[in-house]
């Protein structure tokens, strides 16, 4: 029998793989002079945030799955 865990755990690596592929077939993003681009502080800070939310998520995830 298959443990809730081991679900999630699957599931979640699937959505890895999907997502992957998806970016991967996008092909190129047009990002190539990111270096000359320039960056407001603004859109700093939004990265920064962004950056935060995902880690709040991931800690999440992580605490669900070690339940």
């Amino acid at each position: 029998m298959i443990s809730r865990t081991h679900s999630a755990r699957a599931g979640l690596a699937a959505l890895i793989a999907w997502v992957a592929t998806v970016a991967y077939a996008a092909g190129p993003s047009g990002t190539e002079g990111a270096a000359e681009m320039e960056v407001t502080g603004t859109q700093f800070a939004m990265l920064l945030g962004g950056a935060a939310a995902l880690g709040i998520v991931i800690w999440l995830v992580i605490r669900f799955l070690n339940k």
